[in-house]
């Protein structure tokens, strides 16, 4: 549109080349643009499943009938607690040890 007024100013080229031409430059970018935040919202909403996922196979281990099962799960979670307090108060070496210990990397 601002190339079409500048050409009107100029003394132009016939009338509607340069207008169609801009049209269609404008429409290609706004395709361009619909894609790019299609493809940004797909990998969202894949990244989102499979947190879910992840919650759900970490929720059926506590659900077992096995008491045995449940107290792992106990300790799993304790451990994912002390893992995270501990990278927030600054140990990052004690939380990569627990971490590798109990198998939560």
């Amino acid at each position: 549109v601002v190339a079409f007024e500048k050409s009107k100013e100029l003394g132009g080229c016939p009338s509607g080349v340069l207008e169609t031409q801009d049209y269609d430059y404008m429409e290609n970018m706004n395709m361009v643009q619909l894609r790019k935040k299609a493809v940004e919202s797909i990998q969202a909403e894949d990244e989102s499943a499979k947190l879910c996922k992840r919650r759900i196979e970490h929720l059926k281990e506590h659900s077992s009938d096995q008491p045995a099962a449940g107290n792992m799960w106990k300790k799993k979670r304790m451990d994912r607690m002390m893992v995270e307090h501990l990278l927030r108060c600054g140990y990052y070496n004690t939380a990569v040890k627990l971490a590798k210990q109990s198998g939560i990397e």
